[in-house]
């Protein structure tokens, strides 16, 4: 296997892609290509352990790796605030109207009757004038 470093010269990348890589999980993976059953895929050898993951062009199953294999090193990364967690935003959080709209905004009025009432009335007016 070869092994790379993301965004190297080895993946055929520029050296300002490299850049890209913030996160602390590549402090701990490597990445390699592997032909399986002719397609080429290209996976993160975690250097604490033998295990290799998926790479899919996000850090996602490497983190949720260190997380269940590694949690002491995980929890280490998100003591130092290096891993930063999605909050959730509850609805006190969220505004009422987050996209309120234009001032010159007139809303149509709501159908008086929707179809199958009108149809159940024209049935009835029908009824009656036999």
């Amino acid at each position: 296997r070869n092994y790379y470093q993301p965004g190297s010269a080895a993946q055929g990348a520029s050296s300002s892609t490299a850049a890209n890589f913030h996160s602390f999980v590549w402090q701990y993976f490597l990445l390699y290509d592997e032909d399986r059953q002719g397609t080429l895929r290209t996976y993160a050898q975690c250097m604490l352990c033998p295990n290799s993951i998926q790479y899919t062009r996000n850090t996602s199953n490497m983190l949720r790796h260190l997380s269940s294999a590694h949690n002491d090193i995980y929890l280490e990364a998100k003591s130092k605030s290096i891993v930063r967690i999605r909050k959730r935003k509850t609805p006190a959080e969220t505004p009422a109207e987050p996209n309120p709209p234009p001032p010159n905004f007139t809303p149509t009025p709501p159908r008086a009757q929707t179809r199958q009432q009108q149809h159940q009335q024209q049935q009835q007016q029908q009824q009656q004038q036999q």
